[in-house]
């Protein structure tokens, strides 16, 4: 018969064994190590990222708040446009009635004007005809 020598196989076999182990353990650190390293790289990434986004972010809120102040000053603007050129048809509106008013007015002025006149040149020459009779008289 052949014996085999079970303490040497076993040895050879958990050494096999272990040392497999030892290498996937070692080979798994490594991985895992690189993973980290990977991770990290890909966190640090992501907060950058972040940060920058939030600046964007900042800065387009300030942006919007800057947009906002103008519209609201472009509004009450407007309001007081709106406001002044309410003023402006009422004035135009009284100064159109008081020009008619005046024209009228003065229309009626001057055919007062026309017929005192006329009434004059009326009174003068009766005045010259009476001065020629006197004239004439002595």
């Amino acid at each position: 018969f052949f014996f085999f020598n079970d303490t040497a196989t076993t040895e050879i076999y958990t050494e096999q064994i272990v040392g497999s182990v030892r290498c996937v353990q070692e080979t798994d650190i490594d991985f895992c190590n690189y993973k980290k390293d990977a991770y990290r790289k890909e966190v640090a990434q992501i907060m950058a990222n972040e940060k920058r986004i939030k600046a964007q972010h900042d800065s387009i809120q300030k942006q919007l708040q800057n947009i906002e102040t103008e519209i609201k000053n472009l509004l009450q603007q407007n309001n007081q446009q709106k406001i002044s050129l309410e003023v402006y048809r009422q004035l135009k509106t009284q100064e159109d009635s008081a020009i008619y008013t005046r024209e009228e007015e003065l229309s009626h002025m001057y055919e007062d004007f026309l017929s005192k006149e006329k009434e004059l040149q009326q009174r003068y020459e009766k005045l010259l005809d009476e001065r020629e009779e006197l004239l004439n008289e002595n």
